[in-house]
């Protein structure tokens, strides 16, 4: 029997001009209500090419898709092969079913008879309790053919574990299924207040996801913090399932995921989820299960998984912890202390401080206040600074390249002229090295706490021309 609350549509209840609030039913608590990301907003959702990853010696692409996975558990997808013409009539034949009058989309019904629920068809989440949530989303499911980009990527995971190409595709088996669901989310009068979609993680092996062209909403968790996924035109999302968690021995995570709503705008996605064939009874290979990492979750049903999906879901849990699949916990934490997988450096940007990823086998090169004299201020030392970690150690080396101390530095004439005059005093490189210290304690430049710049309105008259120019 399903709950009486099932055939409330949020788009209905949407609709209802006088509303200025959602109703109680949908609304959250305060410790779980979304807030501000802005500083969040600046980090940039990785990309990968999935053109480039069939290629066999294209390594920066392959380096691009595995640090994507192990810091984020998501990426955007460019190089998929699908025309911008043929992912609009698709959003718009999305829109356009929405739009329908009532009736006719109860022809698609996900209750049966008012009395049985099914994941396909048109409605809300399923609903098991009065104190359940419900989210601000519709749903209607539909197929999608997108199974070339998905076996291009799990091809390419495959690679990335020194296994042979088809490596999880014959785990999950050939025939694996496949779920496309329609999502509508109508606006909110205070979006503040609700949730578009609870936060979740998938139990796919892959999902794929084609997201509304203009209204941004799907956000992801991110070191302890709910980072924005901007609006990807016509590239797509690949998301890391539970299922890819299992059998690749929790080397590839499952991200949570939330979708916020807009006060003024309806929103719409197209998530197809790939899941392993039913019958199989999956777990993590042999290849993966060693000394170092011991397997970390037992072997089970998909259909098992598959079944309780929904039951974590209303619970606001991991399927894989729901039904207590997962094994090795502790195990499973220790190895990601051990892993170089810890962010921390962050640097200013336009007022906001925005976090560096994990980089994997990158450098990265930093602009120091001694160029920035021998450049004339053409290129500039940024501020940044280190956070720490609640729970994991984090390390880094950096090489300070410096010029002879002995050396008297300054704005070369070439680069001094009357449209950009001399921005710093010449000095002794060792002045500059002495004077570090007691600029960095007192939260200060060495160029300002030594009064080697001279010409700071100048400098930012020229920084104001070059924004204009650039823009």
């Amino acid at each position: 029997m399903v709950h009486q609350d099932q055939g409330k549509l949020v788009q209905v209840v949407a609709a209802d001009v006088g509303l200025v609030a959602p109703p109680s039913r949908y609304v959250l608590s305060k410790e779980n209500r979304p807030t501000t990301v802005a500083q969040q907003a600046k980090l940039v959702i990785p990309i990968v090419d999935v053109s480039r990853l069939a290629m066999p010696d294209d390594v920066e692409e392959a380096a691009k898709l595995r640090s994507a996975l192990q810091s984020w558990g998501l990426f955007v997808v460019t190089g998929h092969g699908m025309s911008k013409e043929f992912l609009d009539e698709i959003l718009e034949a999305t829109r356009k079913f929405f739009h329908l009058p009532l009736e006719e989309k109860q022809k698609c019904s996900n209750v049966i008879d008012g009395v049985k629920f099914q994941n396909e068809g048109y409605g809300i989440d399923r609903i098991d309790s009065d104190e359940q949530i419900l989210d601000w989303d519709l749903l209607h499911e539909y197929t999608l053919e997108s199974g070339r980009v998905t076996m291009d990527v799990l091809k390419a995971m495959a690679k990335l574990l020194n296994q042979e190409e088809g490596f999880f595709i014959n785990m999950v088996g050939e025939r694996f299924k496949s779920y496309s669901r329609f999502t509508y989310y109508p606006p909110c009068p205070r979006p503040d207040l609700v949730n578009g979609l609870k936060p979740h993680t998938d139990n796919s092996v892959i999902t794929l996801l084609l997201m509304d062209k203009d209204v941004s909403g799907l956000q992801v968790l991110k070191d302890g913090h709910w980072v924005d996924v901007p609006v990807l035109g016509n590239d797509l999302l690949v998301v890391v399932g539970e299922g890819m968690e299992i059998v690749s021995n929790a080397i590839f995570k499952a991200p949570w995921h939330r979708v916020v709503t807009s006060a003024n705008k309806e929103r719409l996605a197209l998530a197809v989820v790939y899941q392993p064939e039913p019958e199989r009874i999956i777990g993590p290979p042999g290849v993966l299960v060693h000394e170092k990492r011991p397997a970390m979750f037992k072997k089970c049903l998909v259909q098992t998984l598959a079944d309780g999906y929904w039951d974590a879901f209303a619970a606001g849990d991991r399927t894989v912890d729901f039904l207590n699949v997962r094994i090795n916990a502790e195990a499973d934490a220790e190895l990601e202390g051990r892993a170089v997988d810890v962010s921390g450096l962050q640097v200013l940007k336009d007022g906001h401080w925005v976090d560096v990823p994990v980089l994997g086998n990158d450098l990265l090169v930093v602009v120091g206040e001694g160029m920035e004299i021998v450049s004339n201020a053409i290129f500039k030392a940024p501020w940044h600074r280190v956070v720490t970690s609640a729970n994991k150690e984090r390390l880094s080396l950096a090489m300070f390249y410096q010029p002879e101390p002995e050396r008297i530095i300054g704005p070369p004439g070439v680069l001094v002229h009357e449209k950009r005059p001399a921005m710093f005093k010449k000095c002794l490189v060792q002045t500059l090295a002495d004077g570090y210290w007691d600029a960095f304690a007192a939260g200060d430049r060495t160029v300002d706490f030594l009064n080697v710049r001279i010409n700071a309105e100048a400098d930012a008259e020229l920084e104001g021309r070059a924004v204009v120019a650039n823009n």
